[in-house]
């Protein structure tokens, strides 16, 4: 506690760049001299930032850790909250107003990943869960705005209090563009050279280049809960009191 209030000290009062850097790594980050980092607030272990990636101002970094590659860029006004790892590769880059989460090891499996490759870009005011691991490939962007990426979910059957969890991966692999107001759903796979047409709803495994909409609403018969878990490998006793189906 002494560490993170020194930390956030240090960013608040020393304003010299290589200065606070020096400093900031003597409390345990690692900045190359040539990295910046604006008056944010960090709740964080770890921190390592090559030369010329910047973490902005007025983001909340409340994670497991945080490593920016050469020439990464985190904007301003972001939340990083809860149990995953921040991964940024040469020359990506996350915008401003996002928010990051998953809510504790009494709901996620493992500590998660956001991996974001090469030359990959997640733009403005997303909302990513972090129950599971989310990888936004080489190339790809996260366009627009107000897109959700959702790593769990639950299957609500009208008799009954059980609620069976969903919890998977996000894989998005390289030069993807995915527009505004997408929802991605957990597992869903997204191949390399794809577009996602905004207001989409994403579900399963996108293996054709090209453009994908929105098809018209569809009806699918929801079975009773015994019918639908005898198709599905599923874990009875997981830790949050949900059935959780793989």
């Amino acid at each position: 506690m002494l560490r993170l209030l020194l930390i956030n000290l240090t960013v608040l009062l020393v304003w010299l760049p290589y200065l606070r850097n020096g400093l900031l790594n003597l409390l345990g980050f690692d900045l190359s001299r040539q990295a910046k980092v604006g008056l944010s607030v960090f709740f964080c272990s770890k921190v390592v930032l090559a030369a010329g990636a910047q973490i902005g101002a007025f983001n909340l970094v409340k994670c497991s850790s945080v490593t920016l590659g050469e020439d990464c860029r985190i904007g301003h006004m972001n939340i990083f909250k809860g149990l995953f790892h921040i991964r940024l590769q040469h020359n990506s880059h996350i915008g401003n107003f996002n928010l990051f989460k998953n809510n504790g090891l009494k709901t996620i499996p493992a500590v998660s990943t956001f991996f974001v490759g090469k030359d990959a870009n997640i733009t403005s005011s997303h909302y990513v869960d972090l129950s599971c691991n989310v990888t936004l490939g080489e190339n790809s962007v996260i366009g627009g705005r107000s897109s959700t990426l959702w790593t769990h979910g639950f299957v609500h059957f009208n008799k009954g209090a059980d609620r069976p969890i969903k919890l998977a991966d996000i894989l998005i692999k390289e030069g993807v563009y995915i527009g505004s107001n997408c929802v991605l759903n957990p597992g869903v796979i997204i191949e390399s050279d794809i577009n996602i047409g905004a207001g989409s709803s994403v579900a399963g495994h996108l293996t054709k280049p090209g453009l994908y909409v929105n098809t018209a609403l569809r009806h699918i018969e929801l079975q009773d809960l015994e019918s639908f878990l005898a198709q599905k490998t599923h874990d009875k006793h997981y830790k949050t009191g949900n059935i959780r189906i793989f």
